[in-house]
């Protein structure tokens, strides 16, 4: 019997392999002093992307590192929407916890954090239910599912981005930022929900990890040039950092498109 037709092709594998490694090459630089401090007499670990901007950086980092690889070696729809929902729970555990570190007494971080504590519920069991459900049949090209899983995730996630700006707003100040985890389960959600096979899958997979490479680079340019305490100058160390970072967005983003081509020919 012949391979299923929307393994993988070399092209794509070369290109998960390349966001995972050069995300190992952005974290050796986020740990070497990226600036020069203006105060001579603090520590040099303090002149570190990582030290500077560890809650932007770090998850960003874990994500593009392990994501790739895991997206490859899921060959069945239901195991790739497993994945999505891992991702989700991670995110929102991820963003929860720093939002109630964080909040001192802010009650839009509280109202997000329970939002996101409601959705990691949720997608923790969308990403055990695979597992819990009865052997699947072995997989076969084209391979078609059902629109069964993200809905939930979806609706939720939908309904905090649709919600009363005053909910997350505090004085004057704009709140959209806490919104960010939101957007990203939804894209997840609804990728998961409305992809027909395994390519739509990966494609949504990819377009996370893209925008996690968009993040990444923000974050390190903030850590690198507005986080305290203030520097002087940029290290080699700093420009080698922002750089794989810009790298690395422009491999997934052309792995989005050469999944979104392959899919359009499989449709055609």
């Amino acid at each position: 019997m012949a391979p299923p037709d929307d393994l993988p092709s070399p092209r794509e594998t070369s290109l998960a392999y390349g966001t995972t490694g050069l995300a190992a090459l952005v974290w050796i630089a986020c740990v070497v002093p990226g600036v020069v401090l203006q105060d001579a007499t603090l520590s040099d670990d303090l002149a570190t992307p990582m030290a500077r901007g560890a809650l932007l950086i770090l998850p960003a980092l874990l994500l593009l590192i392990t994501g790739p690889i895991a997206v490859l070696i899921s060959g069945r729809a239901e195991t790739l929407r497993s994945l999505l929902a891992s991702g989700d729970a991670f995110v929102a555990l991820f963003s929860a916890g720093v939002m109630l570190h964080a909040r001192h007494g802010d009650k839009s971080r509280l109202v997000a954090a329970i939002g996101l504590l409601l959705l990691l519920a949720v997608a923790i069991r969308d990403a055990i239910r695979p597992a819990l459900a009865a052997p699947a049949p072995a997989p076969v090209a084209n391979e078609t599912v059902r629109r069964t899983g993200g809905g939930l995730r979806l609706a939720l996630s939908l309904a905090a981005l649709l919600m009363p700006a005053s909910v997350l707003t505090r004085n004057t100040g704009e709140r959209a930022s806490l919104l960010a985890p939101f957007a990203y389960i939804a894209i997840s959600a609804l990728g998961s929900w409305l992809a027909r096979g395994v390519i739509g899958l990966r494609l949504t997979a990819a377009l996370l990890l893209a925008a996690v490479s968009a993040h990444l680079a923000v974050a390190i340019r903030y850590a690198i040039e507005d986080a305290v305490p203030g520097l002087e100058r940029w290290t080699i160390a700093g420009g080698f950092a922002f750089g794989f970072a810009l790298v690395t967005l422009g491999v997934t983003v052309l792995w989005v498109l050469g999944l979104a081509l392959r899919l359009s020919r499989s449709r055609a």
